[in-house]
């Protein structure tokens, strides 16, 4: 006789789970949720860099590799609000970045150019365009 007040008891739960799960798969005003996911990568700011006697001056920035996988085919575009910005990223070291390793970083060297007295200051927008192995 306890076997008999089971069976429906489990038979019930089932039905009522079946059910639960029923009404909220067909549900049309789900929301979405933004996920962050993590910029896989990143371009150090640099801050100001200084012209020192009306000349150029060259540094580095660094080019972060944010993710667990390498990134091939990186190209680099500068511009720049004095003018022509096309000499102002290294060809050299903008091809030596166009790969970075899984986790490491890739200095890119760039050249500011000279400003006039007129312009006390310039900036430059630095971009990297790639496409991951992941789409």
């Amino acid at each position: 006789m306890v076997f008999k007040f089971k069976t429906p008891i489990l038979f019930s739960i089932i039905i009522t789970m079946l059910v639960a799960c029923s009404e909220n798969s067909g549900s049309s005003g789900s929301s979405i949720t933004a996920v962050n996911a993590p910029t896989i990568i990143t371009i150090d700011n640099t801050g100001v860099v200084p012209i020192i006697g009306n000349a150029p001056t060259t540094s580095v920035v660094y080019v972060h590799n944010n993710s667990n996988h390498a990134i091939y085919g990186i190209s680099y575009s500068a511009k720049s609000n004095t003018g022509d910005s096309s000499s102002f990223l290294n060809s050299t070291s903008s091809q030596a970045c166009s790969y970075i390793p899984a986790g490491l970083s890739c200095p890119l060297t760039f050249t500011t150019p000279i400003i006039s007295s007129a312009s006390a200051q310039g900036s430059t927008l630095v971009t990297a365009s790639y496409k991951d192995a992941y789409g």
